[in-house]
């Protein structure tokens, strides 16, 4: 009885967009990936690293996620976001933020122009799937069915999966409401660098 081999999952050739989005954590970050009709989501798992020391485990876990877009999307004529910090949460927001650090530069060493590196902010990211920036994750995992009918009760994957979404309105690739070209030019603005005020 012949077996049925696996199909080879799609890889962008060289010259093709990719639209990346990253929901950041130091436990389990989400990843998606768009490139012509393909997407591909993924969160890792990043709880046995707990025993490593804190610069062992940023290391490690920046690593595995730059070699898994490096894999499944590539860089070189991409654009990610990466959710913006809450720097008013409760959580460990300094290991965040120099683990994310660490990742944006060694996006940085493997060919990633800056101009390619994008932020949206938490509230801006809830206003875009849910309509209010102070949504749950209920709704928020809710919303992403509801809009784009991609189904899964893990928010973290929601959260990369809008993100990826937020990247492609950036380029006028993905259809949105006009709600959500409101809150679009909101992300514009909050991505251009203000000028220093003459002294």
């Amino acid at each position: 009885m012949r077996t049925k081999q696996p199909q080879k999952q799609k890889r962008p050739s060289p010259d093709t967009m990719c639209y990346i989005g990253i929901d950041f954590s130091i436990n389990s970050p989400g990843v998606s990936i768009s490139f012509a009709d393909v997407v591909i989501t993924h969160v890792f798992n990043f709880e046995s690293l707990i025993v490593l020391k804190p610069v062992e485990r940023w290391d490690t876990l920046t690593d595995q996620i730059v070699s898994y877009i490096l894999r499944h999307g590539g860089i070189f004529k991409s654009t990610i976001f990466i959710e913006d910090y809450a720097m008013g949460g409760k959580g460990r927001t300094n290991d965040i933020a120099e683990c994310c650090g660490l990742l944006k530069f060694k996006l940085y060493k493997v060919g990633l122009s800056l101009d390619q590196l994008k932020f949206v902010s938490i509230a801006h990211l809830k206003q875009f799937v849910a309509g209010i920036g102070n949504a749950k994750k209920e709704l928020m995992l809710k919303e992403v069915f509801k809009k784009w009918g991609y189904d899964t009760n893990d928010n973290n994957a929601a959260d990369a999966y809008a993100i990826m979404k937020v990247c492609r309105a950036f380029h006028n690739v993905e259809k949105v409401t006009a709600d959500q070209k409101k809150i679009m030019a909101k992300i514009i603005t909050y991505n251009t660098p203000k000028k220093k005020k003459k002294k």
